[in-house]
């Protein structure tokens, strides 16, 4: 998706979680996959991202809030949140994203319940 130039960065609270990605990319070849404590998230440089995919971890996060405006900080203008949480209903997601950033929701795949939601220029 990335391909050979793009970065992915895998953020996650747990370091056994970053320890597999980390080897599951050295043993697939694929060297462009940056791992990341999320309390480091400020390393990623502002404006600098092009999509990020939250599957089924908001729901986890203790401030959603906050977690919600550091993605829209990352995200480049007409940058992408593809988002999915099965333990959050719908009318959650859009009033907990529309609350505290001012991305708009694009899309709505309601077949496997795939939300997208696009920042504005």
């Amino acid at each position: 998706m990335v391909g050979k130039k793009g970065i992915v960065y895998a953020v996650d609270i747990h370091p056994l979680a970053l320890k597999k990605v980390e080897k599951m990319g050295k043993r697939k070849g694929i060297n462009n996959v940056k791992t990341l404590f999320a309390k480091n998230i400020e390393k990623i440089k502002e404006n600098s991202i092009d999509t990020v995919i939250l599957f089924d971890v908001l729901h986890d996060i203790n401030n959603k809030e906050n977690t919600l405006k550091n993605i829209e900080k990352l995200l480049k203008p007409k940058g992408k949140l593809t988002f999915k949480d099965h333990e959050l209903k719908k009318g959650e997601i859009k009033s907990l994203i529309s609350e505290n950033t001012s991305l708009n929701l694009h899309k709505n795949k309601n077949h496997n319940k795939i939300m997208e939601f696009i920042k504005n220029d």
